[in-house]
């Protein structure tokens, strides 16, 4: 029985994981049972839990609490969390937590001499921003002896990296995904993610808005496409000792998005600050060069960003009538 482990699963990526196991979606990788670690389970994972008890385990702890993790085929490390805001608040915190969270982690998972690879999901925000598409080979941001509540998160995922990268064992497969923007059923739709504050307001009934006071142009690589990437990547050989990027090369401006969203529900967009002002400033971006994905593993997107959102805010819209 071929069993993949989860830490983070009550997640944006674990809650999608979940649901595609549940779907049928990961038979192709022959997994069977998942076991599952969080942090702070909510009642919905606690639900979907219980009703496929034969075949989920879940493990309700921080993992620097556990003396031991159950014995998986692969595992798939997504506990940290991705909001600038909690970064900034409590920076040395976050820090501390995430380091020592993955090292008695790997520490576990050498114990059990079971897995056969870890993939641990870094970001790109590790990368100097940049206009143009962020490859492996890109600047990384500056590592500094002390903590820099404004790069924190970036700071504190490249720490990760070397965790990782530093297991003794020589029998665990290392994997490093540097994951960029997603969407999908499960994105939060109060957050800090512009286009789940898009569905929001969609479903609202509201004017889709755009906060940012400049264009920004992202991509959007959907969980399913996301949850196939990572499943290859941590089953496939060809993949051990890489640092992959991972999401969709097609960029296109949160403006336009907006745009595409308010033409196909027949709603309206408008933004923070007066069209002429805003398409003066200076652009930012973020979107991957996802080429080694590709040229290693035979890695596309199925489907464009625009694509992509359109068929989530579909889905969600669908769930709530």
């Amino acid at each position: 029985m071929t069993i993949l482990g989860i830490v983070g699963a009550d997640g944006f990526f674990g809650l999608s994981f979940v649901n595609s196991f549940l779907n049928g979606k990961l038979e192709a990788f022959d997994i069977k049972k998942l076991a599952l670690i969080s942090r702070n389970t909510s009642t919905k994972l606690e639900n979907i839990v219980a009703e496929n008890s034969d075949k989920i385990q879940l493990i309700n702890s921080d993992v620097c609490e556990l003396d031991s993790v159950p014995k998986c085929d692969y595992w798939l490390h997504f506990a940290a969390s991705s909001s600038s805001e909690r970064y900034r608040k409590n920076a040395k915190f976050e820090f501390k937590n995430n380091a020592n969270n993955l090292q008695h982690f790997t520490a576990l998972v050498e114990k059990t001499n079971s897995v056969s690879s870890i993939l641990f999901a870094s970001s790109g925000a590790v990368y100097r921003p940049s206009l143009t598409a962020l490859r492996e080979s890109s600047p990384l941001v500056s590592r500094v002896s002390s903590i820099d509540k404004t790069n924190a998160y970036a700071q504190s995922k490249l720490d990760s990296e070397e965790v990782i990268q530093n297991i003794s064992s020589s029998k665990i497969r290392v994997i490093i995904a540097r994951c960029f923007a997603f969407c999908g059923p499960e994105l939060p739709l109060k957050s800090h993610f512009a286009v789940g504050n898009f569905v929001s307001d969609i479903l609202a009934g509201r004017p889709i808005y755009i906060k940012a006071p400049s264009p920004v142009f992202r991509s959007y690589l959907h969980t399913d496409d996301l949850v196939k990437w990572l499943m290859i990547m941590v089953t496939d050989e060809r993949a051990s000792g890489h640092i992959l990027n991972v999401g969709s090369q097609d960029a296109v401006s949160l403006l336009f998005i907006a745009e595409m969203l308010a033409k196909h529900f027949k709603s309206s967009f408008k933004l923070a600050i007066p069209e002429i002002e805003y398409n003066i400033r200076t652009p930012t971006s973020y979107f991957p060069d996802v080429s080694k994905a590709n040229r290693l593993l035979d890695l596309v997107p199925s489907e464009s960003s625009v694509e992509a959102v359109l068929r989530m805010a579909e889905t969600i819209k669908r769930s709530h009538t």
